[in-house]
């Protein structure tokens, strides 16, 4: 049995939709030789971060939740009883106090992630036997105004607004304190120029293998077959280990569709929208665009943590890579839109850190310490500026008729006036696209309209009849 007090605070980034948290626990227990007599037993601290938390008052009702995850935690080590223990828990937001005392479980509103947590939080009173109590306590109190209790909600609000910033940094600014280089991301096109880009290839590849620095590669296609992996498995059976232990694959069809993007990948999707000037609060729809931004993610950042810990914020399994070597073609990134490639994806990520990128054989040999020997056919300046993912294209995608475009155009410049006074957003013009092309007998896939919403929020539009036919051609691609 035991007194306990929780005192907690979330510090929350409304644009990212990204929060960190703090607490402090107090524990008092009663002496076994003397009744009524209470001892301090000990104080701990707790703090995180949570993503994609819709308002603040989720991340606030999110700290109660962490805090009570670690008494249980306790509990299950044999640290301390929570049985017939009273639980004390002091929130500056007056909201998260309401909530918890009108609770009704049975209820479960729509896309309301706050319900989940109260619900873990009776659930864990239940469980244990415990009782729970939520008291407000005025935020921002000076200090010299402040009682013991507020003093304590002040330290914690300064501890998560310190931790948010440290998550992101830790996620958008990595700092590789291994050295030499041990790991890099390798890009790839499907198939050389010539055989002198394969040779150069392969000698990479086996120079890599030879040096013990793990590969994160992508390729652009179908990865089977590919010269660079054939170099890396013939390494590997020489040297009696695995293939596995040498490389990681990363392709446009993973895990990525069975499960959905990790909450991280999508604090760095909205970091870069915030900084695009795009807007970065928006629901996210599960398309190609954010597949890509999630596999240049993984490449770069690694492999996702099964949970964020306070002593490793950007919540991946390793460090991130040492240095990119990009040897696919020229890119050409657009500044008013989303990438549409993982290349693009990857260099929009470098942006925010500092991992070094070399690009083209030249490059990537001098970084390497190697002497490049490579026809000037096969260099980087002179490889074609092609579309780094296939899937990425609409250039081999006809626009349909005459007809059909036609009154695509017409339907944009009768829409200008009402998107521009804002009475029209872009969702209800995808919709009025679609909507046309299946009045004119084609057919459209249900599943793929959120796609069609998030191109045509995202095309760039200056150019009236580019845009059109350009929206024309994405519909052509994904219909069946």
């Amino acid at each position: 049995m035991a007194v306990i007090k929780i005192v907690c605070d979330a510090s929350y980034d409304k644009d990212l939709c990204f929060a960190g948290y703090a607490g402090i626990i107090n524990i008092q227990k009663l002496n076994p030789g003397g009744q009524n007599v209470w001892s301090d037993e000990q104080t701990i601290t707790y703090a995180g971060v949570v993503a994609e938390q819709k308002k603040s008052q989720e991340s606030e009702t999110f700290a109660i939740l962490a805090g009570l995850q670690q008494l249980c935690q306790r509990q299950l080590n044999g640290a301390m009883d929570l049985v017939n223990s009273t639980i004390d828990v002091y929130s500056d937001c007056r909201a998260t106090r309401e909530r918890f005392y009108n609770f009704e479980p049975s209820l479960m509103p729509e896309n309301d992630q706050e319900h989940g947590y109260l619900k873990d939080i009776y659930e864990l009173i239940h469980r244990h036997q415990c009782r729970l109590r939520v008291i407000h306590v005025a935020a921002h109190m000076p200090d010299h105004q402040a009682t013991d209790i507020q003093k304590l909600n002040n330290l914690v609000d300064k501890r998560a607004r310190e931790i948010r910033f440290k998550a992101m940094n830790a996620m958008l600014q990595p700092e590789s304190a291994h050295s030499p280089i041990k790991q890099v991301v390798v890009l790839l096109p499907q198939d050389p120029l010539d055989i002198m880009e394969k040779r150069a290839w392969d000698r990479l590849a086996n120079h890599l293998a030879e040096k013990g620095k793990f590969i994160h590669l992508y390729i652009q296609g179908n990865p089977d077959q590919h010269s660079f992996i054939t170099v890396l498995h013939d390494f590997a059976l020489s040297q009696q280990t695995n293939l596995s232990d040498l490389v990681k694959i990363y392709t446009y069809t993973p895990d990525f569709f069975d499960k959905p993007l990790n909450k991280c990948e999508l604090t760095l999707l909205r970091y870069h929208m915030k900084m695009r000037n795009l807007n970065s609060n928006v629901q996210f729809t599960y398309d190609e665009v954010h597949i890509r931004a999630a596999i240049a993610s993984r490449l770069i950042f690694g492999e996702l943590s099964p949970e964020v810990m306070s002593s490793h914020f950007f919540g991946r399994q390793k460090p991130p890579v040492d240095a990119v070597y990009d040897l696919m073609g020229r890119l050409e990134p657009n500044e008013n839109s989303l990438p549409g490639s993982v290349q693009g994806w990857i260099h929009t990520f470098l942006n925010y850190t500092n991992i070094p990128l070399a690009i083209g054989l030249s490059e990537v040999f001098s970084h390497e310490g190697l002497k490049t020997e490579v026809a000037p056919s096969t260099r980087e300046s002179y490889r074609p500026n092609i579309e780094v993912d296939g899937m990425g294209s609409t250039d081999y995608i006809p626009h349909a008729d005459e007809k059909l475009l036609t009154a695509f155009t017409e339907i944009y410049e009768n829409s200008l006036a009402g998107l521009s006074s804002r009475e029209l957003n872009y969702k209800e013009l995808a919709q009025r696209f679609i909507h046309e092309y299946l009045e004119q007998g084609h057919e459209f896939p249900k599943l793929s309209e959120a796609s069609i919403e998030r191109f045509v929020y995202t095309n760039r539009k200056q150019d009236p009849q580019s845009f059109v036919l350009t929206v024309l051609k994405q519909i052509k691609k994904l219909a069946p």
